[in-house]
């Protein structure tokens, strides 16, 4: 886990990723794909950066800032797969997530 200031970008739409994700422990996230205009908030015990994880997309597709502090574990690729394999609630929760996203981005 590691502590990140308010106002950091994780990363911004479009950057080229090694394939991490972030699970929320505090604090919240801003996603942002057009600006404050088309933004999610998200809270502790969600995730982002699950489609790069997962091999669904080698390229940000938004921005993501903290809005306060936040406390998050980074996940890097091997381990998102090695972690999917071993824990089946692990597995499911970030499935519910992603569908979830990408119904909304059909909207």
């Amino acid at each position: 886990e590691k502590f990140y200031r308010k106002g950091k970008h994780l990363f911004k739409k479009g950057d080229k990723d090694d394939g991490h994700m972030y699970i929320i422990l505090s604090g919240t996230l801003s996603v942002q794909r057009n600006g404050k205009l088309d933004q999610i908030i998200l809270e502790p015990y969600t995730c982002v950066g699950e489609r790069v994880a997962s091999g669904q997309s080698e390229f940000r597709n938004a921005d993501v800032i903290t809005l306060e502090p936040c406390v998050l574990i980074k996940i890097s690729h091997s381990d998102f797969f090695d972690i999917m394999d071993r824990i089946p609630s692990f597995s499911s929760r970030v499935l519910d997530i992603s569908q979830a996203r990408t119904s909304t981005d059909d909207n």
